[in-house]
C-alpha cells in the first residue's frame, strides 16, 4: 500500500469518524430529551390519577365502596 493510499484511508475514517460521532451525540441527545419528555408526562398522568380516585374516595358514602377504593 502506497502512503498517498494509506493517507486517503485515514481522512476517510477520520471523516467517518467524526460524522459517527456527530450522529451518536445527535441520538443520545434525543432520546435524553424524549425520555425526559415521557417522565414528565407519566408523573402528570400519575397525579392525575391519584387526585380522581381520592376525590372518588372522599365522595363515597357506603363503608364497602370507602374500603375498595383505599386497596
Amino acid at each position: 500500500m502506497q502512503i498517498e493510499d494509506m493517507i486517503f484511508n485515514l481522512t476517510e475514517l477520520s471523516r467517518h469518524y467524526k460524522l459517527w460521532s456527530e450522529a451518536c451525540e445527535k441520538h443520545q441527545r434525543r432520546t435524553r430529551e424524549l425520555a425526559q419528555y415521557r417522565r414528565e408526562s407519566l408523573t402528570t398522568s400519575h397525579r392525575a390519577r391519584i387526585a380522581l380516585l381520592e376525590e372518588q374516595l372522599g365522595q363515597a358514602s357506603n363503608d364497602k365502596i370507602r374500603r375498595m377504593r383505599q386497596a
